[in-house]
């Protein structure tokens, strides 16, 4: 059972005991209530004695004619009124009054408990006021006169006819109030039956969740039982030694392995110091480290017998809480010097495995070395004959042997490079990404030209041309085996290299994307895994021919895993290839620069152009403006070339002609109108050539447009259609193809979108950190701006670009309030 399991039959338990105590509370407030209102109306009923209320009514008329009977008896005897009433007879007539007096006292109380009825308290009234009358007349009386006694006889004659009313109508009044009364008792031992019978229930309900509780708890404890059993028998047959040390260190509890490792019974290790008698001293620092960090990660270390002979151990242990709440550490220990022996052995077996591998490589490598050799002498000695004088038979078998020596000769450099792969650990060094592209572009563009094919390189980015801290072989391997596969799959089509450098999050490190692709035979898809492994080549080929040792793809791989990254293809049998893969490099700390020509700092590398194929300058300082610049004029069927800065734009139109420069309006250091007038001014082969001017700022620009020299003002972000009509418009051609209007971010596959506008992001960044310094230089701040709108337009971010190019109209104008309010509109666009 799960821990949700066992806590759920815990709150089970804790409800039907908490149930069961409150049944058990409820059924005695039921019997206390219950009985104490049984009693209470009981006690209000025991008033309904109608014997003895009823005679006490009934014995005032008798007490009454008591009286009047001693009030006669003295009068029939006396002869004359004058005749004296003995004392004897006054005592009789006192002791009947008295007793009537009192019976008159008893039934007041009597009527006052039943409820008197309605004619009762008049008559009761009566009755009462001449007991007080006769009362106080008897009392006066000493020696009473026949005439006395006679008027106290008509008074009681007189109130005769009340008492007796008034003993009927009580009587009766009795009766009724009994009846009552009888009622009302059967109506309380019905309620208290009722009573009764729900405290049964509860007391039956008590018992069924006792009965319940009990057995849960009966089945608890089997369960615990059970589970201390396991435990225990778990302990006993575990094969390390299971102690329990108090918080002394003293041993309170082992299991037999312990034996068996320590060397001593179980009862003479109870009570022993575990840390002073069975760990070696060298290692109790470590054990007492251990212990009181309370880590559970297994240690090893020098463990002892009780004879002191020294083991290697490893040991985890824990603190936990015994029975009584008490803490108490867990510890196992294993001997493991069978272990540490089979280890050593296993070592010694991979050593040995790896010196042999080594020796195989090692092996390969040389003779691979030592094969080239011969076969440079064969291919170089086959170049130098003349083959005119041979037959045409013969002429074939010369080709056939030529194809096999090269071929024999990349397979060989193939397995050279992969066994550097596998066994050479390379130090990093400074290098030239870009110049190591350019490198083996020009040494692979014969094999490109000879399959009828062009190379494009372009370099975009901050740092593109920097050199950076790597692995200048293994990046080399990489480009070598990229290209080469490219041009080796395509024939008749075109291998376009692409390195764009990005920001990376420190500011000397950089993000180099590297895409290499082609139009070539592409790969199927259940190839695309495959073919990265050793010796592995596509099934689907459209050129058979073209199949190779299976190693390039996997020196590709390999190479990359030791650079800390990863190769990407996207590819469709018969729609070409494309593999990219990025690299994360860090600056070299000197940037030595290289000799090179004046001209652009980045260029398409087509090998011999067609007649029909234009020359177009793309001048922009921003390297994503410039990637999409470069990518409309090739889907046009021209040649692009790039410069980066307005002095870039004057050295190259200043030693080749361009029928078209696509001139950037705001860059540092020379602003487009300026390298325009220049440019013009300079009668070198590009004076007359169409300049256009690309700007974010049309309005402002548009005025300098004719006075610098330019043909014409074009908006960002620009479409290739919009490009292709103002190219037609001011070359002179009339006859102008309608196409579709298309954004450029629209034609570009996925990844390459994803690369452009997080570049975009980029850029805006550090426009808007530029921004928020309260020490920035303004020409700066607009440089920074400008920069960004460029980028975020041409990526189809149209809010942005335009709060962007507002931003750069304030920074021109220098109207700080104005750019806080951009801030915010920039920040907001953004975010969305």
């Amino acid at each position: 059972m799960n821990f949700t399991g066992r806590m759920r039959r815990t709150f089970m338990r804790q409800g039907v005991a908490v149930l069961l105590l409150a049944l058990l509370v409820a059924a005695f407030m039921v019997l206390f209530v219950g009985a104490r209102g049984v009693k209470t109306q009981l006690d209000a009923l025991s008033f309904a004695d109608s014997d003895n209320l009823g005679w006490n009514i009934s014995q005032l008329d008798v007490d009454y004619r008591g009286f009047h009977a001693s009030l006669l008896e003295p009068l029939i005897e006396a002869s004359d009124a004058g005749t004296e009433i003995s004392e004897g007879e006054m005592e009789d007539i006192r002791l009947a009054f008295d007793i009537f007096y009192s019976r008159v006292s008893v039934v007041t109380a009597t009527f006052t408990r039943v409820g008197e009825a309605e004619r009762i308290p008049a008559k009761l009234a009566r009755v009462t006021a001449f007991r007080d009358q006769t009362a106080k007349l008897i009392d006066a009386m000493s020696a009473p006169t026949p005439a006395e006694i006679e008027a106290l006889l008509e008074a009681t004659i007189e109130i005769g006819s009340d008492v007796r009313s008034l003993t009927t109508v009580g009587i009766l009044s009795l009766g009724a109030v009994a009846s009552n009364a009888r009622e009302l008792e059967h109506q309380i031992f019905q309620e208290f039956y009722v009573k009764l019978f729900t405290i049964l229930v509860i007391v039956l309900l008590c018992c069924l969740l006792a009965i319940r509780l009990w057995r849960d708890l009966e089945n608890r404890n089997r369960r615990i039982e059970a589970a201390a059993t396991n435990v225990t028998n778990a302990i006993e047959t575990a094969l390390s030694a299971v102690i329990f040390l108090d918080l002394d260190g003293q041993i309170v509890q082992c299991n037999g392995a312990a034996e068996t490792h320590l060397g001593c019974k179980r009862d003479d290790l109870i009570g022993v110091s575990f840390s002073h008698s069975f760990i070696a001293p060298e290692s109790l620092p470590k054990f007492f480290t251990y212990r009181d960090a309370r880590s559970t990660n297994p240690i090893r270390l020098m463990a002892q017998t009780i004879d002191n002979c020294i083991f290697p151990a490893e040991m985890s242990g824990s603190w936990q809480k015994d029975v009584n709440g008490g803490d108490i550490y867990i510890l196992y220990l294993l001997d493991i010097s069978e272990k540490l022996e089979a280890e050593e052995k296993l070592k010694a077996s991979r050593d040995e495995a790896k010196e042999a591998a080594h020796a195989k490589s090692r092996f390969l490598a040389i003779m691979s070395h030592e094969m080239r050799t011969p076969l440079h002498g064969l291919i170089a000695s086959m170049d130098m004959i003349d083959t005119s004088n041979l037959s045409i038979s013969d002429q074939g078998l010369f080709k056939a042997a030529r194809e096999c020596s090269t071929r024999s000769l990349s397979q060989v450099n193939q397995i050279l490079d992969h066994t550097r792969t596998t066994q050479m650990e390379e130090k990093e060094h400074p290098f030239r990404p870009s110049r190591v592209i350019r490198e083996i572009s020009d040494t692979l563009t014969p094999l490109a030209l000879a399959n009828g094919s062009l190379i494009e390189v372009s370099f975009f980015g901050d740092g593109a041309e920097s050199r950076f801290l790597g692995l200048p072989e293994a990046f080399s391997r990489i480009m070598y085996n990229l290209i080469g596969n490219a041009i080796k799959f395509t024939r008749n089509g075109r291998i376009c290299i692409e390195l764009i450098a990005m920001q990376g999050n420190t500011p000397s490190a950089r993000r180099l994307n590297i895409l290499v692709k082609d139009t070539g035979s592409g790969i199927a898809e259940e190839d695309q895994i495959r073919i990265f492994e050793q010796f592995e080549t596509a099934t689907s080929f459209v050129d058979e021919g073209a199949k190779g040792t299976g190693l390039g793809l996997a020196i590709v791989k390999k190479s990359l895993a030791q650079m800390n990254s990863s190769i990407k293809l996207r590819s469709a049998l018969g729609k070409g290839s494309r593999f990219s893969f990025t690299l994360h490099l860090n600056l070299a700390e000197k940037q030595v620069e290289v000799p090179q020509d004046r001209g652009p700092k980045t260029e398409g590398m087509l090998k011999k152009p067609s007649l029909n194929q234009k020359q177009v300058l793309i001048v922009d300082d921003n390297a994503v403006n410039c990637a999409v610049l470069r990518e409309m004029i090739l889907r046009m069927g021209d040649v692009p070339v790039c410069a980066r800065s307005g002095f870039e734009a004057v050295d190259a139109a200043g030693k080749n002609a361009y029928a078209l420069i696509l001139m950037d309006i705001n860059m540092p250091g020379m602003s487009g109108h300026d390298a325009a007038r220049i440019i013009r001014a300079s009668n070198g082969p590009s004076s007359s050539s169409v300049i256009l001017g690309v700007t974010a700022l049309i309005a402002e620009d548009s005025e300098q447009c004719t006075e610098s020299g330019m043909n014409a003002m074009l908006a960002k972000p620009l479409t290739i259609e919009r490009l292709r009509v103002a190219t037609q418009k001011h070359a002179g051609l009339q006859n102008l193809t309608q196409v579709e209007e298309q954004n450029f971010i629209d034609m570009l596959d996925q990844e390459s979108k994803e690369e452009l506008k997080k570049q975009s992001i980029i850029d805006t960044k550090n426009a808007l950190q530029i921004m928020n310094d309260p020490k920035m230089d303004w020409d700066d701040c607009v440089d920074k701006i400008h920069y960004a709108v460029g980028s975020t337009a041409v990526v189809g971010y149209q809010k942005l670009s335009s709060a962007l190019a507002q931003a750069e109209s304030a920074a021109r104008e220098r109207d700080q309030k104005k750019l806080d309010h951009l801030i915010e509109k920039i920040n907001s666009n953004l975010l969305v």
